[in-house]
């Protein structure tokens, strides 16, 4: 393990691996099928709020439904 902002010299040969958070996701986020938007928020992955207004979906977990306006 290495302090994030130190400086290092690698020299030839030397390997280094990093681990990084979750990416932006893959495709127009608006066009994520609505059922698979609905598993995320179950499995708490997206809140109800950020399904309306980051995928366009409504999501009722009441009534487990879920639906574009």
């Amino acid at each position: 393990m290495v302090h994030p902002k130190g400086r290092y010299i690698l020299r030839p040969g030397d390997a280094i691996s990093t681990i990084e958070p979750g990416g932006g996701g893959f495709g127009e986020p608006r066009e994520r099928p609505v059922d698979r938007v609905r598993e995320d928020v179950r499995a708490g992955l997206v809140s109800v709020d950020g399904a309306l207004r980051d995928y366009g979906v409504v999501v009722d977990l009441e009534g487990d439904r879920a639906w574009r306006p």
